[in-house]
């Protein structure tokens, strides 16, 4: 989606935005729903989320994903087919971009050829830091997840959410505002969970298979980093290399990662968290902060990422884990007062 800047560009969650938004949908009634490479369950949500609300009232929309769905959201009430899996998808089956929780146009996971490229495109983002890419772009950083953002576009349109959408967006909300445990839980984020659980979302079954029902091979994982992990800035800083070689040792896959960050973001005295994923080409970084006192996205923006204050990523090309190591070091001390 080449376009050097947006048409229309909304930076808050606004009943305007909103109307011009059905009317877009309304005009293009076969959407391409794309996410972010990796998709968090934000994205997923989201984007599951969407594709049963949009069907719902009688659209057309295609969900597409690199690979198919993690373990941990398996339990979400999905049809069989309804998403393309690594697929190309047939431009004539298509006459619009959705890009869902996406910040950026290089970050954004494209089907294989890339034609969707000169379809007309939106996007619907959360992300403070987007930089705008589509034809029209809802931006809102007000709200804690982009299933959110989505939840009130479909609550203000007066489309029906089916139970099943409902339960995908609550699991995109829940996983971006760690249970309801980050300072990003608004009274808005619960009274938006609590018009989800109107509509019929299973928010017992989703905490339960979010939180409450991990493989014993992710349970060791997490062991194995808190053994790992080193300390610095006198202890406010935590981080970990998670070496490739384990998934297969403790038979886990890469996509299942999700949260492990967690585990050393909760140890005692830690501001700054750090986990490290060398690969290939590049190191990855996920990036996690108690507070906003030392802002992850800016550390991440510094290594050529982004995110939120809270928690951010980024993916470092042609340096190894020891000297991303370093970088980290000098930049959590610069930004810690």
């Amino acid at each position: 989606m080449p376009t050097p800047a947006p048409v229309k560009l909304w930076r808050a969650a606004a009943p305007a935005a909103f109307a011009e938004l059905r009317a877009w949908l309304t005009a293009h009634p076969r959407p391409l729903l794309l996410a972010h490479e990796r998709p968090d369950g934000d994205a997923i949500g989201s984007l599951a989320g969407l594709w049963l609300a949009l069907t719902g009232i009688g659209l057309r929309p295609i969900a597409w994903l690199r690979q198919p769905l993690p373990e941990r959201y398996r339990f979400l009430p999905l049809p069989a087919g309804w998403v393309t899996i690594g697929e190309p998808v047939p431009l004539d089956q298509v006459d619009t971009v959705c890009a869902l929780d996406t910040s950026r146009a290089d970050r954004l996971d494209r089907p294989p050829g890339d034609g969707c490229g000169a379809l007309p495109s939106f996007a619907l983002d959360h992300h403070a830091d987007h930089a705008p890419f589509a034809d029209m772009t809802l931006v809102a950083p007000e709200t804690a997840a982009t299933a959110q953002l989505v939840a009130r576009f479909l609550r203000d349109a007066g489309w029906a959410v089916p139970a099943e959408a409902a339960t995908c967006l609550l699991t995109g909300l829940i996983m971006d505002t760690g249970g309801f445990r980050f300072d990003n839980t608004s009274p808005e984020v619960l009274r938006d969970a609590a018009w989800l659980a109107e509509q019929g979302a299973a928010y017992g079954v989703c905490m339960d298979a979010l939180f409450h029902r991990e493989p014993l091979g992710r349970k060791q994982l997490a062991a194995r980093l808190l053994e790992q992990a080193q300390a610095a800035c006198d202890g406010r800083f935590l981080y970990a290399v998670l070496e490739p070689t384990w998934f297969a040792e403790l038979g886990v896959s890469p996509q299942d990662t999700e949260g492990l960050i967690d585990t050393l973001r909760t140890v005692a005295g830690v501001d700054v968290c750090a986990l490290i994923q060398p690969e290939p080409d590049h190191t990855r970084v996920s990036l996690r902060a108690r507070s906003v006192r030392c802002p992850a996205d800016r550390i991440a923006r510094a290594l050529g990422g982004g995110g939120h204050p809270l928690a951010a990523a980024a993916k470092v090309p042609g340096e190894t884990p020891a000297q991303v190591i370093t970088r980290l070091i000098e930049l959590v001390r610069a930004g810690l007062t």
